[in-house]
């Protein structure tokens, strides 16, 4: 059987983001059964210390240090979905950032301009025309043929929703951007690229049955992401990375990996 895409680096991510959402949703489902047998044992008996419940849930993990007390008693439910948000936000956006750094835009040999274009394809008003220029300055006629023809099929393929996918992404980008290095806190960069993402990312527009949902922001708020919502983005990862390992299925650069 075929493989549904070209480049081998595209079967990777995919791969990875996929059991990401599963090992994230297993952590998870896990997490709250844990919250609620420390919610019933703190119940029962108020005098329980961190070290008892620790003994109870840590033995034999090797895992140490853990607050219990204070993951599930004086956090909230919503408060710990967030928290944990932020892990599968991070790797989403660095699994696509990996992707892209070994796409094949048209400039080896010249790191600051492959890294330039592999910044402008994350950008809802930039990426087309970029993907469009890589792919008719190489176009290869019988790659175009033998392997666009194919891939380009896949169901996940955007092409035509290219800007509004990145409208979406780039919302969580900024957020992730703002949670390395703005303390979690919205700054003007991330509220326009919300703004941008309230008035482009529709069901339709995007080609998915839920919108990823991001939680209303405004510059200085701190930013609580939804686990929800950033499965959706890694949907919508997949579908850009998908959308682009076909167009450039058509190039030459597909020919060589190829032929190698």
């Amino acid at each position: 059987m075929r493989k549904s895409f070209f480049f081998k680096e595209t079967a990777s991510a995919v791969q990875n983001l996929t059991a990401l959402i599963n090992e994230s949703a297993t952590a998870l489902i896990s997490m709250w059964n844990v919250r609620c047998q420390v919610v019933g044992l703190l119940k029962m008996n108020q005098n329980l210390k961190n070290h008892d419940l620790a003994e109870r849930f840590s033995i034999g993990s090797g895992i140490r240090g853990v607050q219990l007390e204070s993951s599930f008693i004086r956090q909230s439910w919503e408060e710990q979905q967030s928290m944990f948000s932020w892990v599968l936000l991070n790797a989403a956006c660095s699994v696509f950032e990996g992707w892209l750094a070994h796409a094949p835009t048209g400039v080896d040999g010249d790191s600051a301009n492959r890294r330039e274009k592999q910044k402008k394809l994350q950008r809802p008003d930039e990426a087309e025309d970029v993907l469009r220029t890589i792919c008719d300055d190489h176009k290869d006629l019988q790659a175009e043929k033998s392997f666009y023809k194919f891939y380009s099929t896949n169901k996940k393929n955007s092409l035509m929703k290219i800007g509004p996918l990145l409208c979406c992404y780039r919302v969580f980008k900024e957020m992730r951007n703002c949670y390395m290095h703005n303390a979690c806190r919205a700054n003007d960069s991330c509220y326009a690229a919300y703004t941008v993402y309230k008035s482009n990312c529709s069901k339709m527009s995007l080609g998915v049955t839920e919108i990823p949902i991001v939680n209303p922001i405004t510059s200085g708020d701190i930013l609580k992401p939804v686990w929800r919502g950033v499965v959706g983005l890694t949907d919508i990862v997949i579908r850009l990375i998908i959308t682009y390992d076909a167009e450039f299925s058509k190039t030459i650069y597909a020919k060589d990996s190829f032929l190698n």
